[in-house]
């Protein structure tokens, strides 16, 4: 490793992480609830790259040694800030376009759901319930466990794909039934999210997306910016005490334990250089700048365009590419999984130095897309609020085709219910 390089490390995530912020209270300002896309990046990738200089290879989890050097981890966070400016010049572009979400908290405050609006809550969430209950029996008969890769084996893609919705059209609720007092409704809907957690193979995603709601009405409360420093920063540090706890835990000699104890400025440093959990899928975006991940398929813009037709169920249209997010997994592992490896990684994987495509595509449906129907102030927008948090997260983490999916998804489906006087506004 070179000078340079141990230097330009991490001035590149400061300044990932200042465009981030800028992002951020661009967002906040107009209590958007796409502000968590710019918290996600941070956490998961910007404030942990931050201590990469001079890593070279990381041991993944059932994936064996990713290899990539110091110059990789370079290129890689000069990309990803280019990928940011031009997202912050775009975003001020549509300054004008994006929805202000300001007086949606106080509509949320005063007013009550109508029987009708109760309906397209109680009904989806008992749905859900009963999807929930008949996964953990399918997977209980089935004899596979309850892990993630039994549910891939033994549910179906409907299965998957109608409890992923109903998680997020129901996620806005959460907000609305603590800024009501509506303990109970909020506390049933927690726990429902929190047994899907362990019977879905143990997916944090769903106990998250039900509290994001919550946590960007609370950072958008006041003192926004301090707020983003706090979650930014303690993100990182719980994860890494997290990790320090691991090390003891496994240190075979009680020697060794007082000895990292004694030392916790270097214990606490060894960690955050060798992060893991969470933000260990920046390594896989590492590889694929390396190379030593990589798949014909790679910077075909397979990924844009499947995208681009997320409109189209894939049924109808066989022109439509594959999912990439497999290609991606199977580059690192030779195993069928999909993989998310930040936003960074998955638009690099696609489309290398074409990623500005991608920037135009995010924008429009993150932005744009919500307030072009012009839905009313009912629960439409609690699902549409919902929607936009949980898929802001799944963006930061690579998830690009599901977050936009959910998103084109929901706001047509609350569009044609209040054409068809399902959701009718309170006066």
């Amino acid at each position: 490793m070179t000078t340079f390089e141990s230097l330009i490390v991490p001035v590149l995530s400061v300044a990932s992480y200042i465009v981030c912020l800028v992002l951020y209270c661009l967002d906040i300002r107009k209590r958007n609830p796409a502000a968590l896309i710019w918290v996600g990046l941070a956490v998961l990738y910007v404030i942990p790259s931050f201590f990469d200089a001079g890593k070279s290879g990381y041991a993944a989890f059932q994936f064996g040694k990713l290899e990539f050097g110091p110059a990789d981890i370079v290129k890689a966070q000069f990309y990803a800030l280019c990928i940011l400016l031009s997202i912050l010049v775009v975003r001020l572009v549509v300054e004008k376009r994006v929805q202000d979400w300001t007086t949606f908290f106080d509509d949320v405050k005063v007013r009550s759901l109508s029987l009708t609006e109760r309906f397209v809550y109680y009904v989806p969430f008992l749905v859900l319930l009963a999807l929930v209950l008949l996964s953990y029996r399918a997977m209980v008969d089935s004899g596979q466990g309850m892990g993630w890769e039994s549910r891939r084996e033994v549910l179906t893609g409907l299965d998957v794909i109608l409890m992923g919705l109903l998680f997020k059209l129901l996620a806005g609720f959460s907000l609305f039934w603590f800024l009501k007092r509506r303990y109970f409704d909020f506390v049933l809907q927690l726990l429902v999210y929190i047994l899907a957690f362990f019977i879905l193979g143990g997916s944090r995603f769903y106990v998250v997306i039900v509290l994001l709601p919550l946590l960007i009405y609370w950072m958008s409360s006041s003192n926004s910016v301090k707020r983003f420093l706090i979650v930014t920063s303690s993100y990182i540090i719980l994860s890494t005490g997290m990790g320090v706890l691991r090390v003891l835990r496994f240190t075979p000699s009680l020697e060794g334990r007082l000895q990292l104890i004694m030392n916790p400025i270097s214990t606490f440093s060894d960690v955050a250089k060798n992060f893991s959990g969470e933000g260990a899928v920046r390594f896989f975006y590492y590889a694929y700048v390396s190379g030593d991940a990589y798949m014909d398929s790679f910077f075909s813009l397979k990924y844009l365009i499947r995208t681009f037709l997320v409109f189209l169920p894939s049924a109808i249209a066989p022109f439509k590419p594959e999912n990439f997010e497999y290609d991606m997994h199977y580059a690192a592992s030779e195993k069928v999984a999909t993989m998310h490896p930040t936003l960074f990684g998955a638009i690099y994987a696609d489309s290398k130095f074409l990623g500005l495509f991608w920037v135009f595509l995010i924008m429009f449906y993150f932005y744009i897309f919500p307030s072009l129907f012009k839905v009313k102030r009912s629960v439409s927008l609690i699902i549409i609020y919902g929607a936009i948090c949980s898929s802001s997260l799944m963006l930061a983490r690579g998830a690009i085709y599901g977050s936009i999916f959910g998103i084109f998804l929901l706001v047509l489906v609350v569009y044609l219910l209040e054409r068809a006087s399902l959701l009718r506004v309170r006066k």
